[in-house]
């Protein structure tokens, strides 16, 4: 995390969330990224999860930030035992919230628990929508690196916008796909892009 931290543009600002029982804001907005490797210093896992609780007022939280883009990083094994929020609610917040949310899964293979067995695929799930990346740690060794990363992600994006031929207020989730046209003999590359969004109302 801290690589992320140093990494980031020094006008970014941050603010830190952990959850075991229930969610717990560490530490508020700031741009002081030595208060928030303070912070991170006296995190400790303990009690249960409430990973789905955690993303959700995290996404929220988002609404209170100073600039209007916006990402969220979460390190978990993607195991839930204690949310009040389901899988639903998550997914559903994250679609309409303007928040690319990043995930990096900590599992453990030998001795999983069914919450961890299902925990990569919600990661990715919720990570894919938004049109961010989600990505499993091998090793703690590679946390900086996939840091750098999401860093360098997050400072080269292109901004694309498009209007479609019938436009109806129904509210209802329209699916969206970005492909790339490609000269012949350039590398093969991947597009990351939201998978959709909601049609107004009104």
């Amino acid at each position: 995390m801290v690589a992320l931290l140093q990494a980031s543009n020094p006008e970014d600002e941050f603010f830190l969330m952990t959850f075991a029982d229930t969610p717990t804001l560490a530490h508020d907005f700031t741009q002081d990224i030595n208060e928030l490797q303070s912070a991170l210093l006296l995190t400790r896992p303990k009690g249960r999860t409430c990973l789905l609780d955690a993303i959700y007022l995290a996404v929220q939280k988002m609404t209170k930030a100073r600039y209007s883009r916006a990402a969220l990083v979460i390190v978990s094994d993607g195991g839930d035992n204690q949310s009040r929020y389901t899988e639903k609610d998550v997914k559903s917040l994250v679609k309409e919230a303007n928040v690319l949310v990043y995930s990096i899964g900590i599992f453990d293979r030998e001795f999983a628990t069914r919450e961890e067995l299902l925990g990569p695929q919600l990661l990715s799930d919720i990570s894919t929508v938004t049109g961010a990346s989600s990505f499993v740690l091998d090793s703690p060794n590679q946390l900086p690196g996939i840091m750098n990363r999401v860093a360098r992600e997050l400072r080269n994006q292109y901004l694309l916008g498009y209007q479609p031929g019938t436009l109806k207020h129904d509210g209802k989730w329209r699916h969206i796909k970005v492909k790339l046209s490609l000269p012949r003999g350039w590398p093969a590359l991947r597009v990351q892009a939201r998978t959709g969004y909601y049609a107004p109302t009104d």
